[in-house]
């Protein structure tokens, strides 16, 4: 679980949440997702204002659970203030909860799949391929059918 004003990330031992990891690269978490044997974190953003915004757009990084190592993923980075994660095979999706952008991360690559109205919060994924996508500012869930 993330910690988004507090930088921490939390887990679940014996009936209880823990703190279990903080780093100053990782000021903001937000979206975490398990693949492929790690932990991506999707962090906000550096240097947060009053209304949310942030001085440094977001990076998304793989955490090593085993060693606690945190890597920045070359096409995640500095991309916005990042909310949720999904995976599609080797596609990642991330989103950009102040512009409203849906990222596709792929083959090195990323690119702008979709642009919505701003609170495009914690997508989430399903085994169907579809994407769901809580839009906050507006009290409504859309879905959209993978790949975007």
């Amino acid at each position: 679980m993330s910690d988004l004003l507090g930088g921490a990330l939390y887990r679940l031992h014996q009936a209880s949440f823990q703190h279990w990891f903080s780093h100053p690269q990782l000021p903001h978490p937000n979206g975490v997702l398990w693949h492929e044997g790690e932990l991506l974190v999707a962090n906000w953003g550096e240097g947060m204002n009053n209304d949310f915004s942030t001085q440094t757009p977001g990076t998304l990084y793989r955490l090593s659970i085993q060693s606690e190592t945190l890597t920045p993923l070359a096409t995640g980075y500095q991309l916005g203030n990042l909310d949720g994660i999904v995976a599609d095979g080797n596609r990642l999706y991330a989103s950009d909860w102040i512009s409203g952008e849906l990222y596709r991360l792929e083959n090195n690559e990323r690119r702008k799949v979709l642009q919505l109205q701003a609170g495009l919060a914690d997508i989430g994924g399903s085994g169907n391929r579809v994407i769901y996508a809580p839009m906050m500012m507006d009290d409504q869930v859309v879905a959209w059918k993978m790949p975007l």
